[in-house]
């Protein structure tokens, strides 16, 4: 978990607690995380201590406006800050961007994603304006300190005459321009001066390279003669620096993509004729949801780079790919038609087809739009192709989670046989079971489903644990005692896998309340738990596992008597002994036991 000091100023307790949530969700400790309500506040607080960024509401008691940012900036001047405000007043916003904010969230549209993307975007920003300005502060100092002294000067010193003839030329103009002293003395200086000002010059030099330079100018007296006396500063790396805060304003910080802020620039200035045919693809990454929930969500960043990366190989050099933020991505194609657009839509499908996270397929929703003629808007476009998308997205949707879930079922398996041959004999006896207590058809049904899916959470626990001869260790065991959850999310994420998650959440609960994961005691824990339970146990008992030895049947019954009433439902661990001892019906059973729960009987 990621632990960023963060100083939250904000009256708002419900927006603070908000803002909490989200970093928790965002997997950021609170450890560092501070909170006051008023300017005054923080101002003390941050006489006392640092923290790596500010989140200020631009709104509190005792300040308003942008003069809160300023009190904030000259007294914490190398600290990013980020602005928090309940309504984008673009003309404020440009303001406190030009001077100094790092950037600002708009109440009502922050989610966790955005919120870690915009605090780590101000905290890397920052730390580059604070290297750019030391080499600057630097760079200016050694120019004050050696001002007096032409000849030893570290910048190109030159004395142009009013011609524009070199006259001299300190020994670090032939370093900068790649000349000889004696070279230079006499040569034209070949650009504009313009005393009192600073301007960049790209210059070519003799060896072939090319370089950023500033010159500066004034007017001064040479052997009594009206003259200039121009300074050349090799400014590249400040501008390569400069180059890169400006990029990384327009680069998703996970892919390299560009990000929604260059969409938003460039989007319009694309929408020309010269760039007709412009298309545009959307595409919604499937199952990035279940990955980061059965994997967690360093695989699903990996997921979003490799698809990144598809996008890019399957476009053309002039093409545009953006991530937009979380799963979405867009591609800006000029000068191509539909049937260029799918042939790269299908390029991409084939090469997500052929990669896949532990097992769970990869694919991506996709949505064309194309514009022939002027006149449609950029909006238009992208909402066309959005729309698109989704529909295709919805279509696709149920074979889609089928071939999930036979994914991650044959996964599973592959790490671990045994849970295949489990999962199919628990399968098999309650469906009987169920049929005995005269469950509904459809509780059966789902009672079925559950039987297959109840340890599909296992997907995310290591081989080497699944299939470990002997004892777990403590460790090992909390490992697999997170299956349940896991399986809960992975099933959750799932379209008609919902109905059943619950009762994969709760199959390893006890009627005592000794169970895990949430300790669910009694009627509180769902029937079709309550009777995979005893089902499950039974055949574990029954069958050799890596750590132990299969016990009859015999000595398996008379376990789930004695565990009746503190690890079983009493009722149904009665009705169990008696259906495996006499395999005759049990009629209409336990009227109190027929309307319990969300199955019933009948």
């Amino acid at each position: 978990m990621k632990n960023i000091k963060i100083l939250l100023i904000e009256d708002n307790p419900d927006d603070v607690e908000l803002l909490r949530e989200m970093f928790l969700e965002a997997h950021c400790s609170l450890a560092g995380f501070m909170h006051v309500d008023e300017l005054s506040a923080a101002l003390e607080l941050l006489e006392k201590e640092s923290f790596e960024i500010v989140l200020m509401d631009m709104s509190l008691p005792d300040s308003s406006g942008s003069q809160t940012f300023y009190s904030l900036r000259d007294q914490i001047p190398e600290t990013p800050i980020v602005v928090i405000t309940g309504t984008k007043d673009e003309t404020i916003i440009q303001d406190l961007l030009q001077n100094g904010v790092q950037d600002y969230l708009v109440k009502g549209t922050i989610d966790p994603n955005s919120l870690m993307h915009s605090v780590n975007y101000a905290i890397e920003r920052q730390r580059l304006l604070v290297s750019l300005k030391q080499k600057t502060l630097e760079i200016q100092a050694l120019k004050e300190s050696l001002e007096h002294i032409i000849s030893n000067n570290a910048d190109a010193m030159v004395v142009v005459n009013r011609r524009g003839v070199i006259c001299y030329a300190n020994p670090a103009a032939a370093e900068i321009l790649v000349h000889e002293r004696e070279e230079l003395t006499g040569r034209e200086f070949g650009f504009p001066i313009a005393p009192g000002k600073a301007s960049e010059l790209n210059i070519d030099r003799k060896d072939g390279s090319t370089i950023v330079g500033e010159l500066r100018a004034v007017e001064i007296t040479w052997k009594d003669s009206p003259a200039y006396l121009a300074s050349i500063r090799d400014i590249t790396e400040q501008r390569q620096i400069q180059d890169e805060i400006a990029d990384l304003s327009f680069r998703d910080k996970l892919t390299g993509l560009y990000n929604r802020a260059f969409l938003e620039a460039e989007i319009k200035g694309m929408n020309t004729e010269r760039n007709l045919p412009l298309c545009v693809i959307m595409g919604d990454v499937n199952n990035l949801k279940l990955v980061n929930d059965a994997l967690g969500h360093g695989e699903g960043d990996k997921l979003l780079i490799s698809v990144a990366q598809i996008l890019r190989k399957a476009c053309r050099k002039d093409d545009i790919v953006v991530r937009l933020g979380g799963d979405e991505f867009i591609i800006l194609l000029p000068k191509c038609d539909e049937a260029a657009a799918m042939r790269i839509t299908d390029k991409i499908r084939t090469s997500c087809e052929a990669i896949a996270a532990d097992g769970i397929p990869v694919s991506i929703a996709l949505g064309i739009a194309v514009q022939y003629k002027p006149g449609q808007s950029a909006l238009e476009l992208l909402d066309m192709a959005d729309k698109r998308m989704y529909a295709n997205k919805f279509a696709e949707s149920k074979n889609r989670y089928s071939s999930v879930i036979a994914m991650l079922e044959k996964s599973l398996y592959e790490k671990d046989y045994v849970t295949g041959e489990h999962t199919a004999r628990v399968r098999k006896l309650c469906v009987r079971f169920g049929t005995e207590l005269q469950l509904s058809k459809n509780s059966i049904d789902e009672l079925k489903l559950l039987s297959s899916l109840h340890d599909i959470g296992k997907i995310a626990v290591p081989e080497a644990i699944l299939k470990k001869k002997g004892p777990l260790t403590d460790e090992e065991w909390e490992i697999i005692k997170k299956h349940p959850e896991t399986g809960y999310r992975i099933t959750k994420a799932i379209y008609g896998m919902d109905l059943i998650a619950e009762d994969i959440f709760s199959h390893h609960e006890r009627w005592d309340g000794k169970g895990y994961p949430q300790g669910l005691k009694g009627e509180q824990i769902p029937l079709a738990s309550r009777i995979l339970s005893i089902i499950d146990t039974f055949d574990v008992m029954t069958h050799d596992r890596p750590y132990k030895s299969a016990m009859s049947k015999q000595d398996a019954m008379n376990e789930i008597k004695r565990c009746s009433g503190s690890q079983f439902d009493p009722t149904l661990a009665t009705q169990f002994i008696s259906y495996l001892e006499h395999g005759e019906s049990m009629g209409g059973g336990d009227e109190n036991l027929k309307t319990q729960g969300r199955y019933q009987y009948g």
